[in-house]
């Protein structure tokens, strides 16, 4: 069976015990909502929490497309303060197309910490946000779990936030389903080759991961 990191993919719409499905809409975007159990993990053979799986493409209008994201991230952090320093990290290889979505993104978000810290009245309109491109471990020779260890210990963020390539089994979800959970992500889990995750267990805050296949 061909392997996929999306939690709506293994539900195919089936009733599993210990695993919650909903349909909601925020605007015109359809969302599927996972919930997994700690009862529900091995059936699915994913960790418990909850899976949003934005449904959208190159046609869908890209302000309800960041407004579903905002509603998932909101939901997913809870009472996170809106001054609450993050750390976002983009995962992949940049020179593998497939693979550089995280490291793309990251590139595009603004870097915000350093500004607050020199700027206090920043703080009224701007969370402090820290941006890190990891790369693969084939060009560091550290983890990106290593990497967020060290970094989360220094910087003591309040959560943190990581953008990767995800695989997919259907044709029809490339490029046009978007999936927050919080319960982090499991490096290369999607192609068989697993690695050190990325997690709240891992890091002791909250982890959010976005990707797209």
């Amino acid at each position: 069976m061909r392997r996929t990191d999306l939690a709506v993919e293994i539900v195919e719409k089936r009733e599993l015990e210990g695993v919650l499905t909903e349909e909601i809409r925020v605007g015109d975007i359809r969302i599927s909502k996972v919930t997994v159990e700690k009862s529900g993990e091995k059936l699915l053979k994913k960790p418990s929490g909850r899976y949003y799986s934005l449904h959208c493409d190159c046609t869908s209008d890209k302000n309800a497309v960041s407004e579903s994201i905002r509603e998932c991230l909101s939901e997913l952090f809870e009472k996170l303060p809106d001054d609450a320093p993050i750390v976002v990290a983009g995962l992949g290889n940049i020179n593998i197309t497939p693979d550089s979505l995280g490291v793309i993104t990251a590139e595009k978000i603004p870097a915000t910490a350093h500004l607050v810290e020199q700027h206090s009245r920043l703080s009224e309109i701007m969370r402090p946000v820290f941006v890190f491109s990891l790369g693969v471990m084939a060009k560091t020779g550290v983890e990106s779990a290593e990497h967020l260890e060290v970094i989360v210990k220094r910087l003591r963020p309040t959560a943190v936030i990581v953008i990767d390539s995800l695989a997919c089994r259907d044709a029809g979800s490339l490029a046009s389903t978007i999936q927050l959970t919080d319960t982090g992500i499991s490096l290369g889990s999607g192609v068989g080759n697993n690695r050190k995750e990325i997690s709240a267990r891992q890091l002791g805050v909250p982890v959010v991961a976005i990707g797209l296949p």
